[in-house]
């Protein structure tokens, strides 16, 4: 079984959870809200902090064009200085960035905001994005992106994500659900099994 995006934790729970968390965290930030995801360097980009501070613009210019604050999650791999340098870029913009002390409002964020900015290194970040069915705007980065470029054309084409870079009004679609997919696959699969260990021996 093949699916386009990768099992995740993601579920309705979780993100009310989150909203309602996040939502008392930045009270004074008026809405809407624009979440930027950041990931890190990995063996395919680089992700300098001139890239991450370009990023942040990009993503000024959307908020600003839709009246938005901006709410920011680094990951594990962003490190310090792509943090400040977002912090930097982002001056002069309503915006908030997770202190990375109190807990991950990463599920607060998908749940809260109206659109998302994810940069492209990271195939779970960018399907968890698509589970919501919110528009993902994906930021390029510097790299041979190789498989992951097959994901974003796909991406694309599902309706999903469209490039940072080039701008949008906001869009709909059919949230992608990779889990539930694997999960009625897995039940259809178990009753076949579940037949022919009920099939009387002749």
């Amino acid at each position: 079984m093949r699916t386009l995006t990768a099992p995740h934790r993601v579920t309705p729970h979780k993100l009310n959870q989150g909203r309602a968390a996040l939502e008392q965290e930045i009270a004074p930030l008026p809405a809407p809200y624009v979440g930027l995801i950041l990931g890190g360097p990995n063996s395919v980009y680089a992700f300098s902090p001139a890239e991450a501070r370009e990023i942040a613009k990009k993503t000024s210019a959307l908020a600003a064009a839709r009246g938005a604050s901006i709410l920011v999650t680094p990951s594990r791999r962003t490190g310090d200085e792509r943090i400040e340098a977002v912090a930097g870029a982002l001056e002069g913009t309503p915006h908030w960035i997770w202190d990375g002390v109190t807990e991950n409002p990463y599920f607060g964020i998908l749940g809260l905001c109206d659109e998302i900015v994810a940069t492209c290194d990271s195939v779970n970040m960018l399907g968890e994005v698509a589970v919501t069915g919110k528009p993902l705007h994906m930021a390029r980065l510097r790299g041979k992106g190789g498989k992951f470029d097959q994901f974003h054309k796909r991406l694309v084409a599902e309706g999903a994500a469209k490039w940072l870079d080039e701008q949008h009004d906001p869009w709909s679609y059919t949230p992608i659900d990779s889990r539930q997919a694997i999960v009625t696959e897995i039940l259809r699969r178990y009753d076949l099994k579940m037949q022919q260990f009920n099939t009387p021996i002749r």
